[in-house]
């Protein structure tokens, strides 16, 4: 039996998440040469970039800021050009992007400026396609994979990114310390490499399948793809935007921690690059764990409890950070991790099950985007926080904690009242299981065509197709 489409599609749509965020995540490992901040930099060893904190926080906060854009309105171009130009676009900036973060340290030899302009724009182009093919993968897997292992799924594609930092983390700061900067920056040039192909596989195979025989597992589309506005924004509903609100607060702080938190670890703790590195990969290791709480959810629900929980370790963590001085980083990783993998279970398959079919690539993409723009604002105030005074790093950072520390409790607070929305509703939707709907052979009459999982006129939550023949909701092959 062949594998299944759905999983085709996952399983490339998961390589390209895998190899691009090992290019994301080799800036944080490069933070000291970058800055010049390491003694491979001083005694000639390597030859390193002179970038100040807000500069270096800059590189990330622009790229996120740049993606986040980018992501909200991949939402409204997926919908309009559909998926497969949607991959091509991704592919070709992915690659563009990569190389010319690659090549930016070349021109060093007229001064950090122009490295940093071209690494800036670099970052520009990468970033922009890395959190648009995001959307591009949800969009299609919140709809083929509805009613099924919709949380599963979810999970998996984004553990991809957990498992590509655990990559990262564990191998790349000992290589920078054997090969220097230059030759680590072309070692990843050549793994990114394969982001592009695997996002064109991964597009080409959901145009192949997108129009499927009634005998597969399909999407139900009443009526023919219309144009697409952005009057569509008034269709999402208000449980959406709380969620989209958690997003903000939540991973906000939590990814500048994981791209900062290598240099807390060496300006506070002392430790070197590579042990710094490894203690911080402990979160996306432990973070893996992900896909078991997203069969989980899948089996019983209880998407809005498992948020909260998540939301209120983070926020105990934050707190135990504070006033807790003595609390081991390795300890505090291993907790950051546990909510990590609870909200990446819960958070992003809540999106679907609260969201109009018609409008679930927008949703994505608007959430996406809210993640990175939030992930970039808190980064530069960052870079200007650690600026400020280098003569007191320690004070530097304990005011980033006391930031962490409110938007943990904002986010906690947020999940409290999806909770309460989500049982006013009556429907109490997040905590129900949610299962695929059997139609009859009559309503396979349907005019399905690529664009069919992103702008489907219906009402009610995505449907899916099943044959006449078939008396039970599985032991079909899409």
């Amino acid at each position: 039996m062949c594998l299944p489409k759905r999983w085709l599609f996952l399983a490339f749509a998961s390589l390209t998440f895998f190899t691009t965020e090992i290019v994301e995540d080799q800036l944080s490992l490069q933070n000291g040469r970058l800055q010049g901040s390491v003694p491979a930099c001083s005694n000639g060893d390597d030859s390193c970039l002179n970038f100040t904190s807000t500069e270096f926080n800059g590189l990330y906060a622009t790229g996120f800021w740049a993606g986040g854009l980018a992501a909200t309105y991949s939402g409204f171009f997926i919908a309009r050009y559909g998926i497969w130009i949607a991959s091509l676009t991704c592919a070709a900036m992915l690659l563009i992007g990569t190389a010319m973060n690659t090549v930016a340290p070349y021109l060093a030899i007229w001064g950090s400026g122009p490295a940093f302009g071209l690494m800036l724009a670099g970052r520009f182009l990468f970033a922009s396609a890395y959190f648009s093919h995001q959307v591009v993968s949800l969009e299609v897997v919140s709809h083929w994979f509805w009613g099924k292992e919709m949380a599963l799924a979810f999970t998996i594609y984004l553990s991809m990114s957990r498992l590509a930092t655990v990559v990262s983390f564990g191998f790349i700061g000992k290589i920078i310390e054997v090969f220097a900067l230059q030759k680590t920056l072309w070692m990843t040039f050549g793994i990114g490499v394969f982001g592009p192909i695997c996002a064109i596989v991964a597009g080409y195979n959901f145009r192949k399948n997108a129009s499927v025989g009634l005998t597969h597992v399909v999407t139900m589309d009443q009526t023919k793809p219309k144009e697409f506005t952005f009057s569509h924004i008034k269709k999402l509903s208000r449980d959406f935007w709380v969620l989209t609100a958690i997003i903000f607060f939540y991973y906000a702080v939590l990814f500048t921690f994981l791209v900062d938190g290598p240099k807390w670890l060496v300006d506070v703790y002392h430790n070197t690059e590579s042990v710094a590195g490894a203690i911080i990969g402990a979160i996306p290791d432990i973070s893996l764990m992900a896909p078991i709480f997203g069969f989980l959810i899948d089996k019983c629900g209880c998407r809005d409890i498992i948020t909260c929980v998540s939301t209120a370790m983070f926020f105990a963590i934050s707190l135990m950070i504070l006033f807790l001085k003595m609390l081991p980083p390795l300890a505090i990783c291993i907790l950051i991790a546990l909510s990590y993998a609870l909200m990446t279970a819960s958070i992003w398959s809540s999106i679907p099950v609260v969201t109009k079919s018609e409008v679930v690539g927008v949703a994505m993409g608007i959430a996406t985007g809210t993640q990175a723009l939030s992930t970039g604002l808190i980064l530069l105030i960052t870079g200007f926080i650690l600026d400020h005074d280098l003569t007191d790093l320690q004070s530097n950072w304990m005011i980033f904690f006391i930031i962490m520390t409110v938007f943990a409790g904002i986010s906690f607070c947020l999940s409290l009242l999806s909770i309460y929305l989500d049982t006013k509703s009556g429907s109490s939707s997040l905590r129900k299981r949610q299962r695929s709907v059997i139609l009859s052979h009559s309503d396979l009459l349907r005019s399905i065509n690529e664009h069919t999982p992103l702008l489907s006129d219906t009402k009610a939550s995505p449907v899916k197709i099943l044959p006449a023949a078939t008396t039970t909701g599985v032991g079909l092959s899409f």
